[in-house]
């Protein structure tokens, strides 16, 4: 077993008629569900996965097979691509935070992932550090389409609100049917999670967690722009002025492309990466930041452009020695007029004699 998780239970497994180790989701319909509420689940399992199977994107785990519930088994079995890798929210657990540039690189991905996602109508739903598997070489893929859905399918009957409470976009809780920018919010949560190690709503209580993403504050950041810009502009409360996919990648791209090309060490061997041929480096260089970070007293986390804190560069202090050259300088200027008119003084005395 991989993993498990509130539906279902992860597998390892082997594909013996392709001979290559795959990873199999087990969908168990919940205990104490009527014939018809059975059927419905089972129903939406099947439509998910195989709404889910349409997306192909290096970004996404993909999924290769479905298996139907038969009378002896009524469970969903989802056959997927198996990626041996630890996820975000295992790395922070383990390192705390991540540095601004390699969250930025992530984030580029991550973008690329969604709107490939979005492209045929797909919505994630569950955009969270666990759900997001980090790769050697800084390749990450998205997981968990398990509750996604397409949004121009017939509805099912469903109880309560699909997702984790502290990466759900505010409108949700509203009654809003769920989105792109739903999944930009999340994204916003997440990247905001690696950079600053919590979950920026989360509290004691759900209920709590709740109000916090309905009303509270978003709190302080140490990241510099873009990254900055980019976090608070996905976690504007109102989804018309949130930041879009669009902006999103045009504002990070300078920096996502800093963070995962390199010269190769041979001219001929690079990867590929969101649709475009570039190289990677071996580790991610680390974020450094040229003066300590000073709050704003303007900063306003509703308005994207706007970041939490500003950095700022001390204006430039002059050395004694640029003090003493400024001086002689003024010296000579005076001086050498003065000199000059007594040798002129000189030279016409001389001459009347």
């Amino acid at each position: 077993m991989l993993g498990r998780g509130a539906v279902g239970v992860v597998w390892r497994a082997h594909d013996e008629l392709i001979g290559r180790s795959v990873a199999v989701k087990e969908l168990r319909i919940p205990p104490g569900l009527s014939e018809r509420e059975r059927s419905v689940f089972a129903e939406r399992a099947l439509r998910e996965a195989r709404t889910a199977g349409r997306l192909n994107h290096p970004g996404v785990v993909a999924i290769y097979d479905l298996v139907p519930p038969t009378p002896e088994d009524d469970a969903v079995y989802i056959v997927m691509e198996l990626v041996e890798a630890p996820s975000l929210a295992e790395l922070l657990e383990r390192n705390g935070v991540l540095d601004g540039e390699r969250v930025a690189g992530m984030a580029g991905q991550l973008l690329g992932a969604l709107e490939a996602a979005h492209s045929i109508e797909l919505v994630h739903r569950d955009i969270k550090p666990s759900n997001i598997m980090v790769l050697p070489g800084g390749e990450v893929k998205l997981v968990d389409f398990g509750i996604a859905h397409a949004m121009d399918d017939t509805r099912l009957t469903r109880h309560g609100v699909a997702g984790s409470t502290g990466y759900m976009a505010p409108e949700l809780f509203q009654g809003a049917d769920p989105t792109p920018a739903a999944d930009l919010w999340s994204l916003g949560a997440t990247l905001f999670h690696a950079v600053e190690g919590c979950d920026p709503f989360a509290r004691q209580t759900p209920a709590a967690t709740l109000h916090a993403i309905l009303y509270d504050d978003l709190p302080p950041l140490n990241c510099r722009p873009p990254l900055s810009t980019l976090i608070t502009g996905l976690l504007t409360r109102d989804g018309a002025d949130r930041m879009t996919s669009d902006q999103a990648r045009a504002l990070i791209r300078p920096t996502a492309t800093a963070a995962t090309t390199a010269t190769p060490a041979h001219p001929d061997q690079a990867t590929s990466e969101d649709h475009t041929t570039s190289a990677r480096p071996t580790t991610t260089p680390p974020c450094t930041l040229p003066a300590p970070p000073t709050h704003s007293p303007q900063a306003t986390w509703e308005g994207y452009p706007t970041t939490i804190r500003q950095y700022t560069d001390a204006p430039p202090v002059p050395t004694p020695g640029a003090k003493r050259n400024k001086a002689t300088w003024i010296a000579h200027a005076v001086m050498v007029p003065i000199l000059l008119g007594i040798a002129a003084f000189i030279l016409l005395t001389d001459s009347q004699r």
